[in-house]
């Protein structure tokens, strides 16, 4: 069962965190290779990118990789960003929780942001990947006080696809939906959306199952491969096998005809 062989240019399956560490990186990697996944999304600041692009360019996976934008764990990579209290305390970001999602940024601290957006996606690039999308870690990159930001860069520097808000499965108050929305035809005006849906591989079973699939949807699901104890690939934090996943999953997917 492999993503080649459902509609692949409708479907992208997506696993975050890749240079997390070194065993979720061979995970996605082999994820990659097996054709379970069809792209991954880079965390450059934690230390193991190094790892992570040598494992994708060994692989020859190296053109299916997105950058995973880093704004809430460890260090920024540039200094600037490190001195702005808005978004770091003694050098490191602030967790998740703590992120300036509504504040109005001051232009200084809209450029510190740019400038480390362009660092992190130049750690990407500089280590022979060629970005081919743009997400966040937390999906921070949806918030109003940087989401435009991402866009610019996105077009600044050619990288066609950003990935837009969640918009199926349980966790859809009307608030967040409100803004998710908002926020996905903001993007779709923009010309960096490429996909109708997006969410987890349960979200899209929850989608599916209410008939709302058409035989046209593109969709994105993101995945988060790991390897188990035994050394069998699982989606955190089901734990349970990616592969069985994605078969419980197919029936609910658009397909080629």
């Amino acid at each position: 069962m492999t993503a080649d062989e459902w509609a692949s240019e409708r479907l992208i399956i997506t696993a975050d965190d890749f240079g997390l560490d070194r065993s979720s990186s061979e995970a996605i990697v082999e994820s990659l290779v097996r054709g379970w996944v069809t792209h991954a999304s880079l965390l450059v600041n934690l230390g193991h990118v190094d790892d992570a692009a040598a494992l994708a360019r060994a692989a020859q996976v190296n053109g299916r990789i997105g950058v995973h934008l880093n704004f809430s764990e460890g260090e920024p990579l540039t200094s600037g960003l490190r001195g702005c209290q808005i978004f770091c305390a003694r050098g490191r970001f602030l967790p998740v929780e703590e992120f300036p999602r509504y504040k109005t940024l001051t232009a200084e601290q809209k450029a510190l942001v740019a400038s480390e957006m362009r660092a992190q996606i130049a750690a990407a690039s500089t280590r022979g990947l060629a970005v081919s999308h743009l997400d966040s870690h937390n999906d921070v990159h949806i918030a109003p006080s940087i989401a435009r930001i991402v866009a610019e860069i996105a077009r600044e520097l050619h990288i066609p696809r950003v990935r837009i808000s969640r918009n199926c499965g349980l966790r859809q108050g009307v608030v967040r939906r409100v803004h998710h929305r908002a926020y996905n035809a903001w993007l779709s005006r923009r010309g960096l959306r490429r996909v109708h849906y997006y969410g987890s591989v349960d979200d899209m079973i929850w989608l599916g199952r209410r008939g709302a699939l058409e035989s046209e949807s593109a969709v994105e699901i993101m995945t988060h491969p790991r390897k188990s104890p035994t050394g069998e690939i699982v989606d955190v934090p089901s734990m349970e096998p990616l592969v069985d996943r994605l078969k419980r999953l197919r029936p609910y997917l658009p397909v080629t005809t």
